[in-house]
């Protein structure tokens, strides 16, 4: 999960104890849908978050994650629907 602060996009970091949804700070699953990095990037960050990253937020109908047969036979029939 990461967290989008002051223009920043940060790994969240557990540790703090939240009592509540309304308390907890909003906060975006990464779904592996859209990476894009220079070769010098990775070999010379320590973090895979630099000054220049960037933030695509995708609606959560397009951003089904199909990981196992049941996961394709729902597909299946939402878009037969």
């Amino acid at each position: 999960m990461v967290e989008y602060k002051k223009n920043k996009i940060n790994l969240v970091i557990p540790g703090k104890k939240i009592s509540s949804r309304q308390t907890a700070p909003k906060v975006y699953e990464m779904n592996a849908s859209i990476y894009i990095w220079t070769r010098d990037f990775l070999l010379k960050s320590k973090t895979l978050f630099g000054s220049k990253t960037a933030v695509f937020y995708m609606p959560q109908e397009r951003s089904i994650d199909i990981d196992s047969n049941f996961d394709f036979k729902l597909v299946k029939q939402l878009i037969k629907n």
